[in-house]
């Protein structure tokens, strides 16, 4: 009997500071939060990060023109352009 009034305070003691180190940061990510709301178009003069653009529906290339008289230009959904942004194939304008 004295065995486990001196063994369940201390296991319950050692499981209280464990369960210290196990919780979670509930904040949220701001940075992955603003990484996953941007799109990037690929310009001569470099790549440049834009808010995220609806393209429509479909599985044709977007495009983008960042300046009226300007090219329409590709859009990617990630930095390392890799991935073209899929839609119904207008040149979305920007300005």
């Amino acid at each position: 009997m004295k065995l486990k009034k001196l063994i369940l305070p201390m296991m319950a003691f050692v499981f209280a500071i464990g369960m210290a180190f196990a919780t979670v940061d509930l904040k949220p990510d701001l940075e992955m939060i603003e990484m996953e709301a941007q799109d990037y178009v690929l310009t001569p003069d470099g790549v440049v990060a834009i808010a995220e653009i609806n393209c429509g529906m479909g599985e044709i290339n977007c495009e983008a023109r960042l300046a009226e008289g300007e090219p329409a230009y590709p859009v990617f959904d990630d930095q390392a352009l890799k991935n073209r942004k899929k839609g119904s194939g207008q040149v979305v304008e920007l300005y």
